[in-house]
């Protein structure tokens, strides 16, 4: 999977990821936090309908979707990233009871999306110790059931946090709204 990430990015010379986008009014921390990353130089997937830049030092895990289109990447230090493409992808709603958690809504690739990061979930040992981050944009894809897009990160520190964020704020689309 490194190799096929590997030559992702040199098959993606000639494409574009913007910088993150300016945050939204106010000062809440998700609109804010991963600001000041440069993703300049990190590896572009290019999906069909989308594109993000991925951190330095991820891999591609396996995984799989029950109804929707996922993929999945996490590096050393324990960082994962994941996106989930699909009618029923998440809303994010988990980070609205979660008294840590922090959020906004801001224009992400042009469209408008919902931010949110917390430090971890209580109860998910998976998260719990960390931070977790995550990002949704509705109705990407138009039809009979619109399809959603939510990347959803965790980190074990506020650097990588910062990181996953940032690279959330890279997306870009490649369909007409």
């Amino acid at each position: 999977m490194r190799r096929c990430l590997a030559v992702l990015a040199v098959a993606c010379v000639g494409c574009s990821a913007p910088d993150p986008a300016p945050p939204s009014a106010g000062t809440d921390p998700a609109c804010t936090v991963g600001l000041d990353v440069d993703t300049s130089g990190w590896a572009a997937v290019v999906e069909q309908d989308f594109a993000f830049r991925l951190p330095p030092g991820f891999a591609e895990d396996s995984v799989r979707g029950i109804d929707s289109y996922v993929r999945q990447w996490s590096d050393a230090a324990g960082a994962v990233l994941t996106f989930d493409y699909g009618w029923y992808s998440s809303t994010l709603d988990e980070f609205r009871g979660n008294a840590q958690a922090s959020d906004c809504h801001l224009e992400v690739g042009g469209r408008s999306a919902y931010l949110a990061m917390a430090r971890g979930f209580p109860g998910d040992p998976r998260t719990e110790s960390g931070w977790v981050v995550g990002i949704t944009w509705r109705d990407v894809r138009q039809g009979d059931m619109a399809t959603h897009l939510t990347m959803f990160g965790s980190a074990p520190d506020s650097a990588g946090a910062a990181s996953l964020l940032a690279a959330m704020r890279t997306t870009v689309f490649q369909i007409e709204q």
